[in-house]
């Protein structure tokens, strides 16, 4: 009797347990910030690099890597109140990639605001500056 309640019993454990780990996988996000912090880090060296020599490959390097920093931020904010800050980082990407002379122009913000975020992934001041920096990028975009 007591080996037919183990049989009876032990799939359900095992089920159990299957739904348990698919769960955590399936909240995991470990691997999306570390590809985010990751990617953060990529874009600072790449755009620092820019900043003090003035090679085009380091800027696109940076651009690049500022893509790739966007897309891990929106599925890592996705259905969350934080998910502005994926589009945040898509206009700013968009920016970046149709008129590179604007983004080289304000280098040194990007270099300042991927510092911070390069440090921290979360880090709400690096996401204000970011917002700035869309602002201007924008605003140089219309006529005076």
């Amino acid at each position: 009797m007591k080996k037919r309640f183990l049989l009876l019993i032990l799939p359900f454990l095992a089920a159990a347990v299957f739904l348990v780990l698919w769960q955590y996988a399936l909240h995991d996000r470990s691997d999306l910030k570390s590809l985010a912090q990751a990617s953060a880090i990529e874009a600072y060296t790449r755009f620092s690099g820019f900043q003090e020599t003035g090679e085009d490959s380091d800027y696109w390097g940076g651009v690049a890597a500022f893509h790739s920093f966007q897309s891990a931020c929106r599925l890592l904010t996705e259905n969350t109140e934080k998910s502005l800050n994926g589009t945040l980082c898509s206009a700013i990407y968009g920016n970046l990639l149709l008129f590179p002379d604007r983004g080289k122009a304000h280098i040194s913000e990007l270099v300042e605001t991927m510092t911070l975020l390069s440090e921290n992934i979360a880090d709400e001041t690096g996401y204000v500056q970011l917002s700035r920096l869309r602002i201007a990028l924008e605003h140089e975009a219309s006529p005076d």
